[in-house]
């Protein structure tokens, strides 16, 4: 019998729709792993214990419930490569993985949160990690790849830097590690230093001007002062080092460069490599005490 074109369409049509409505094969390891691979480039080199990963991940609960995704959050996320903390763990499910390729891992929520559980997941269930590997490499050669874009990076960040001062007619002290400031108010004598309490208003803006927060403007919803102990990591670098230029009671302002703020990442408003603008104001600065025998 002669097949018609119309017959050799709906031949098709059924195979594609066939093909749409098939589940993704889950597949179940020895050591309790379960995955999905939706693209895997099974020729390709795979992640070994002590790589380095750069990666994309959406986490879902077992309702499909989205918790996060690090393309539209946080930005892309870097993990070392470890002995499995459990069996069938991340660890062990990235290690089957290539560079581009695509895997949903289904990890049971007892063995990752244990009597801890959040809000998000539920007892004897599982969570839906989906993993995007976007680069790998052994921990050294991570390190110098790092380095070497960091300093690429810093000499972009003073670049942007150098025509935002330009076109805003500003002519800030330049400082160590990349920091500019611009004293509009001096103060004391009285100068911040590793382990002391300093207490500050400041408005953070990013350089188009958009602010991003503020502890004076009540729209953030937190107007006090901001204490934290200097040089402890509360804070960014940008801050920690940034802030001993400023004495008690002076007003002015922060230029931070990208490495010393959030770096890649994203936060909140600020975008990835983002350079930062702070208006600064120190309250008060409380030196810490010299114990004493």
């Amino acid at each position: 019998m002669k097949t018609t074109f119309l017959t050799v369409l709906l031949i098709l049509g059924v195979i594609i729709f066939g093909m749409a409505k098939k589940k993704p094969k889950v597949i179940t390891l020895s050591n309790g792993l379960k995955y999905i691979a939706y693209i895997h480039h099974d020729t390709l080199p795979k992640v070994h214990i002590d790589d380095v990963v750069a990666y994309h991940l959406i986490l879902k609960n077992n309702l499909d419930s989205l918790i996060f995704d690090t393309h539209k959050e946080f930005g892309a996320q870097q993990l070392n490569i470890e002995k499995s903390i459990f069996s069938g763990d991340l660890n062990a499910g990235i290690q089957l993985m290539a560079k581009n390729d695509s895997f949903c891992f289904l990890i049971k929520t007892d063995s990752l949160y244990g009597s801890f559980m959040p809000h998000f997941a539920f007892p004897h269930k599982y969570m839906k990690f989906y993993v995007t590997i976007l680069d790998f490499l052994p921990k050294e050669k991570w390190k110098e790849k790092e380095i070497r874009n960091a300093a690429r990076q810093a000499e972009i960040d003073d670049s942007l830097l150098h025509n935002y001062f330009a076109q805003n007619n500003k002519n800030p002290t330049s400082a160590e590690l990349g920091l500019y400031y611009l004293l509009k108010e001096n103060g004391s004598n009285k100068v911040a230093t590793v382990g002391d309490t300093v207490t500050v208003n400041y408005t953070g803006k990013l350089t188009n001007g958009v602010v991003f927060d503020s502890n004076t403007d009540p729209k953030f919803r937190h107007v006090e002062p901001f204490q934290f102990v200097l040089g402890k990591g509360s804070v960014i670098k940008g801050w920690d080092k940034g802030l001993t230029y400023f004495s008690e009671g002076s007003k002015g302002v922060l230029y931070i460069p990208s490495g010393l703020a959030y770096g890649k990442r994203s936060s909140g408003g600020i975008p990835a490599n983002g350079n930062l603008v702070f208006d600064i104001e120190i309250i008060k600065i409380a030196i810490k005490k010299i114990a004493t025998k």
